[in-house]
């Protein structure tokens, strides 16, 4: 009876380690808004929800390794979770940094911003879509179906002794990858609004030198940029969530 419970135990820690180093990173579930001691014990609750579903596959892994080396699984598992998490989270990133682009080109990049679900201040038009991306996630139901994405990683990355480092790094590069290209697609339409009118300007303070017509006319372009974000913003959000859905559909597998 002592080592079947030492074998659950070892089982269901070594899931709860692939869990929760995903869910450190992963969006929605890593806010820092959220207390350390919420994320752990929601961390816990879902091992220990998906031990059941996962435990005949991985006591299997475990108990073809000898006694003294199972606990180095946890290592690999550790790793595996992380690197899950990190390809969540660029998703996200990428949401972030068009934002970022945008703010600029707009001129809101110089207003101060406070940080709000991330550790460092972003101009406040970054910090509102970055909100709004982590509510669409939970409003679309996304945040479970991150839950499944973790269950079908064994079958894409199963348990074993050693890191498979070239999986890892062919992932985080094709992720890294397939989000600079969302992150442009989100900014095109901005980078495309400052390069118009900052060209529109340069023409016009040629005709009337002695007038500067950039800070005369900066109210008009942030308006007319804000304008345009109202019009994209339903948008940008949908191409986010699909864009992460389809990750968790096929990038996790």
């Amino acid at each position: 009876m002592t080592g079947t419970l030492a074998e659950a135990a070892l089982t269901a820690f070594l899931i709860f380690c692939r869990v929760g180093s995903c869910l450190i990173l992963i969006p929605g579930y890593s806010s820092a808004r959220v207390p350390v001691l919420v994320r752990l014990a929601l961390a816990l609750a879902i091992a220990l929800a998906l031990t059941p579903m996962l435990y005949a596959m991985v006591s299997k892994t475990t108990s073809s390794y000898a006694e003294a080396y199972r606990p180095l699984l946890a290592v690999n598992e550790v790793m595996a979770g992380g690197v899950i998490g990190l390809m969540a989270r660029l998703q996200l990133l990428g949401l972030q940094f068009a934002a970022i682009v945008a703010a600029n080109a707009i001129g809101l990049a110089g207003l101060p911003g406070i940080p709000i679900d991330e550790g460092e201040a972003m101009p406040p038009l970054a910090q509102l879509m970055s909100l709004a991306g982590v509510m669409m996630l939970f409003a679309t139901g996304l945040h479970i179906e991150a839950i499944r994405a973790i269950v079908e990683s064994y079958g894409a990355l199963p348990m074993r002794m050693g890191l498979d480092t070239g999986w890892y790094l062919e992932q985080t590069v094709k992720s890294v990858a397939e989000t600079s290209l969302t992150a442009l697609r989100l900014a095109g339409p901005f980078i495309v609004y400052a390069v118009t009118i900052n060209f529109a300007l340069g023409l016009a303070n040629k005709f009337a030198p002695q007038i500067s017509l950039y800070f005369a006319s900066l109210g008009l372009v942030t308006a007319g940029g804000l304008a345009v974000m109202a019009l994209l913003a339903p948008e940008w959000l949908a191409l986010f969530a699909d864009s992460y859905g389809a990750w968790l559909s096929g990038g996790s597998r």
